[in-house]
């Protein structure tokens, strides 16, 4: 399309907005003509008729008033006469007014025009009554009837008012209209109050009558200060000089009457009929000059508006003269320009032509200043310039060739970079100087949790937790006031935040890059939770190692010493009857029983504490242990145990202790009481079942253990340290049962963790290895415990081999006790060469019970070489309260028959001696 064109188009929304700006126009001022001309324009008929309403509501109500008072016959007939005027009225209005508010004022007088008339024959009727049988008429006898004919022409009267009002709304003469409305409603008023009370000698009409004067001169002052115009000035002064003289006569009026009252006992208002028709006089007038003023101000208003309607109409016609001409105008406009550029620019379009075929010697000649005049000038200039710098065309060729191939270098250069940055494992993250993200690679996506388009121009605080984004921010903030940055080319630790709320550690390393003048960061981001998990069990396992040598120094003494104790109280109950002190002592072993609970968790932390294990099926173990430990608690439990668990290798001592500490815990924490759930599965490493194990799980298959309260639970900052000794957030804890639970279950193979939610309760989680072996059948061996005085082992010798000499004296009791012949050695040297002797005697021992630690002499394991040198058939057994060799848990490799743990009791010392002896071990 031609420029000519295409100018003279563009000049086309100009005139369309024109012409709806005209069309828009003349729709204003053609609705204020239907609006003044329109319903409003009924404006002044239905104030005269509201007017008219009002006012004969009260004449109504005065004529009749005037009948009963005076016995003025005439007036019997205009009661009549004002209501049809009424009625007609309202007929009129009903068809000029649709609006809801002036409709339902005009139903409200119609409904009370319907009672007007039976009211007012009913008060005839009994007026002509009492005029027949007494001569005159008694209205105090009919007061009720004579008040609510008078409420329902004053509500006429009101509502005659309000329509008025409500018609003339818009005006503006609607005070002065409203003012001289009242005024003539309020006289009517007054003369109806007080003929009220000269007929009914009702005091709160004289009351009345005041107020509706103070009323009338309120309004005429309020109409003083906004009339203005000379016929309306007139009118008003009627008004005032009538008021002035409603009062007095209003006065005298009450004056008759109370002498009346005072002389006879009744008004005769015969006598005073002049003065009762003089003052109806003074009030009619004033009511005349009222709706005069009225009808005067509508008809200033009729005048106002008939002069709106006229300058809209002219409007209207000077709008599509003025939008006519304006159209022509530009249609013109737009002609001319069009023709003043168009052909300039076409010597320009040819000019072009010609310089493309190669004829550089082209000139323009235009002649004008101005801005075309400015482009032609330019025009010639480059034209030169071009011609001047030209170059052959293979020379361009080759400049052209290689700019593309350097381009298609950048291009492959850039793919290969993308490549890189989306296939590494590393968040590589960019972000502009004002912490905008603007590149997100796949490791990110994958690290973060984010989309790349939900990153995008976002600002990089989103990755990083509320608590440390003050400090992000004051880094980025300072490095933009002083250039510093000092993690600029480190690696530092952080904390990011994933999409999903979770925190976790990172390592991050930053790099500062410009380009166009605008700085960058580049960061590369590595998720260190896994190497964090390592290091944390690292650490965990030194605190343990440390505390375990010196628990175990503790327990072995403490053992040995309670072997002393435990074994003495037992002698002593084996001496006496069932009596005060049997049951003494009996309570002090019960102690003693958990202070031993107690060295045998010391124990656990020592490398002395190595499992005894054996293959066992865990679920029956599982089942006793919970009910036990919730035996009396309000606390219920439920078991989901899969029937076919694979067997395991365990202490079951020591398990038993990490589910009844664990028990112990969500006891401690539900004390409200609820539900323990409790189960157990097999789990095999590899299959994407597993859930929360990690790579410190070496072997294949696994039985998995969970206990799950409903309790208090552990705060986040608790949790990371419940497994550590000696950390407990309870006032009586002692911070080791969980601290061993995680010893014996690492010694087992396994693993143990937990999870928490504070309010919600916690769930641990047990990983045992499962057995190759397959679980032997449970005989149910008895527990051989004989009583004492019922079978002794006359003739059966026993050699005791311990360096502390409280465990010496109290074995020998023991031993003495059942019938065993013994002998003592305080080392390993001194045991072979008594054992030897009683060999080359021929009363050779038949048990030895053999110390496994003696300090700074041959303990039990190298002991027990020797004489299994002397005598391979030696039946020794292993006794200790420490060790820290696996000699305890694997007694039978290195020789021994039998073993028995510190501290133990008369009973137990039987029992496995018998069964050793016996041969049944």
């Amino acid at each position: 399309m031609k420029i000519s064109k295409k100018l003279g188009l563009s000049f086309l929304p100009i005139i369309l907005l024109m012409i709806l700006v005209g069309f828009y126009g003349f729709k204003t001022s053609n609705s204020i003509i239907r609006y003044f001309e329109g319903g409003h324009g009924h404006f002044r008929f239905s104030v005269e008729a509201a007017n008219e309403i009002s006012s004969n509501a009260k004449r109504a109500e005065g004529h009749l008033m005037l009948l009963i008072t005076l016995n003025s016959e005439e007036d019997r007939g205009k009661f009549f006469e004002r209501y049809a005027a009424i009625q007609e009225q309202i007929n009129t209005l009903h068809k000029v007014m649709f609006k809801p508010g002036p409709r339902r004022i005009l139903d409200s007088i119609k409904s009370n025009t319907e009672k007007l008339k039976p009211l007012g024959e009913s008060l005839l009727e009994v007026y002509d009554r009492d005029m027949e049988h007494a001569g005159r008429f008694e209205p105090k006898k009919h007061k009720e009837l004579i008040l609510e004919f008078h409420d329902v022409s004053s509500a006429i009267r009101s509502d005659g008012v309000k329509l008025a009002n409500n018609v003339t709304s818009f005006l503006n003469k609607q005070v002065a209209i409203t003012a001289a409305n009242e005024i003539s409603s309020y006289a009517k008023r007054a003369e109806g109050h007080l003929l009220l009370f000269l007929t009914l000698n009702r005091e709160i009409d004289r009351g009345k009558f005041f107020k509706r004067y103070a009323s009338i001169q309120e309004l005429v002052n309020t109409l003083d200060m906004v009339t203005f115009e000379p016929g309306s000035k007139r009118i008003l002064n009627s008004i005032k000089s009538d008021t002035d003289k409603l009062k007095p006569l209003g006065e005298s009026l009450l004056e008759v009457y109370d002498k009346d009252m005072k002389s006879t006992g009744r008004f005769e208002p015969e006598k005073h009929k002049e003065l009762i028709l003089e003052f109806h006089d003074v009030s009619s007038a004033i009511r005349s000059d009222g709706v005069k003023l009225v009808k005067i101000n509508i008809a200033h208003e009729d005048g106002k508006i008939n002069s709106t309607i006229n300058g809209a109409t002219l409007l209207q016609r000077n709008i599509v003269i003025l939008l006519i001409i304006s159209v022509i105008a530009a249609l013109i406009f737009s002609l001319r320009v069009a023709r003043t550029i168009a052909h300039p620019v076409k010597i320009l379009e040819d000019a072009t032509r010609k310089i493309a075929n190669g004829d550089l010697d082209t000139k323009i000649e235009i002649k004008t200043k101005d801005e075309v005049g400015q482009l032609a000038t330019s025009f010639n200039s480059m034209v030169s310039e071009l011609k001047r710098t030209t170059v052959s065309r293979d020379m361009l060729l080759k400049e052209i060739t290689t700019r593309k191939k350097a381009a298609e270098a950048l291009r492959e250069s850039e793919e290969r970079y993308r490549a890189v940055i989306q296939t590494a494992v590393e968040a590589i993250i960019t972000s502009d100087s004002k912490g905008n993200i603007e590149s997100w690679n796949r490791g990110a996506q994958n690290i973060f949790g984010y989309m790349e388009e939900e990153v995008l121009g976002k600002q990089i605080t989103i990755l990083v937790p509320e608590r440390y984004r003050d400090k992000h921010i004051g880094g980025m903030e300072r490095f933009a006031l002083t250039s510093e940055a000092h993690i600029i080319g480190k690696t530092v630790g952080f904390h990011g935040l994933t999409k999903d709320g979770r925190e976790f550690p990172l390592e991050l390393s930053l790099a500062r890059w410009e380009t166009k003048g605008e700085q960058f960061y580049t960061g590369i981001i590595n998720d260190i939770t896994e190497r964090k998990s390592l290091e944390e069990e690292s650490l965990k396992a030194q605190k343990l190692e440390s505390v375990g040598l010196l628990a175990g120094g503790i327990a072995h003494d403490f053992n040995n010493i309670l072997t002393g104790i435990t074994g003495n109280i037992s002698l002593a109950k084996n001496s006496l009857g069932t009596d005060k002190a049997h049951e003494r002592l009996t309570a002090a072993e019960g102690a003693l029983t958990q202070a031993a609970s107690l060295a045998n968790q010391l124990l656990t932390f020592s490398k002395g504490g190595e499992p005894i294990k054996e293959t066992s099926c865990i679920g029956r173990l599982i089942k006793d242990s919970v009910s036990f430990s919730l035996r009396g608690s309000n606390i219920k439990y439920e078991f989901f145990i899969c029937d076919d668990l694979w067997p395991v290798d365990i202490d079951k001592g020591q398990i038993n202790q990490v589910i009844s500490n664990i028990i112990i815990n969500a006891r401690q924490a539900m004390t409200e009481g609820g539900v323990l759930m409790v189960g157990a599965e097999n789990l095999t490493i590899g299959t994407g079942t597993e859930d929360t194990i990690d790579e410190s799980l070496k072997e294949e298959r696994y039985i998995k253990i969970s206990i799950e309260d409903n309790g208090t639970g552990i705060d986040q900052e608790h949790l990371e340290k419940i497994f550590d000794p000696y950390f407990s957030t309870k006032e009586e804890g002692s911070g080791l049962g969980l601290a061993t639970s995680y010893s014996i279950i690492k010694k087992h193979g396994g693993r143990i963790i937990a999870e928490s939610l504070l309010g919600a309760g916690t769930t641990f989680y047990i990983y045992l290895p499962a057995s190759k072996d397959k679980v032997s059948e449970d005989k149910g061996r008895e527990v051989i415990i004989t009583k004492l005085t019922e079978k002794k082992h006359n003739g059966r010798k026993v050699l005791v081999m311990d360096d502390e000499e409280i465990i010496r004296d109290v074995l020998g009791e023991m031993l003495t006790s059942l019938g065993y012949e013994m002998d003592f050695a305080i080392n390993g040297n001194e045991a072979t060469e008594l054992y030897s002797k009683a060999i080359e005697s021929g009363k050779p021992f038949d048990a030895v019970i053999v110390d496994l630690t003696i300090p700074g002499g041959m303990g039990g394991e190298q002991a027990v070489k020797k004489l299994l040198e002397i005598d391979p058939g030696v039946k020794a057994i292993v006794s200790s309260g420490y060790s820290n060799d696996p000699v305890m848990a694997k007694y039978e490799e290195y020789g021994f028959v039998g073993v028995i743990t510190k501290p133990y009791v008369v009973a137990e010392l039987n029992e496995k001696l018998h069964k050793i002896i016996a041969g049944e071990s």
